[in-house]
């Protein structure tokens, strides 16, 4: 595994900018971060879940979870591997939608 990311790697230059290109090898990642980042996702959003149904109007609630989704999408795309956001988005709808009918 090496600390990159990539099970094997180079760097190629474009236009004057690096970039890492090689396969991907996500496990010390996925083990060691995405995991972890889920699982507190996931307590997030059903502490917040509660909170906000026992104090907010449906029309409140759907425009916080509307708030919600939109900041996780951006935060997937600039923070966290492209892997992570299925993953993600899934964790926020159950938490926020499908756990509260």
């Amino acid at each position: 595994l090496r600390a990159n990311g990539f099970g094997s790697s180079t760097t190629i230059e474009i236009e004057g900018r690096f970039f890492w290109e090689g396969s991907k090898n996500l496990t010390f990642y996925e083990s060691e971060f995405e995991s972890h980042f889920l699982t507190k996702a996931r307590d997030e959003y059903d502490n917040k879940a509660k909170k906000w149904i026992s104090e907010c109007t449906a029309p409140e609630y759907l425009k916080l979870v509307d708030n919600v989704f939109n900041h996780e999408e951006k935060y997937c795309t600039t923070l966290l591997q492209p892997e992570t956001r299925p993953k993600l988005m899934k964790r926020v709808e159950n938490e926020l939608i499908s756990k509260r009918n």
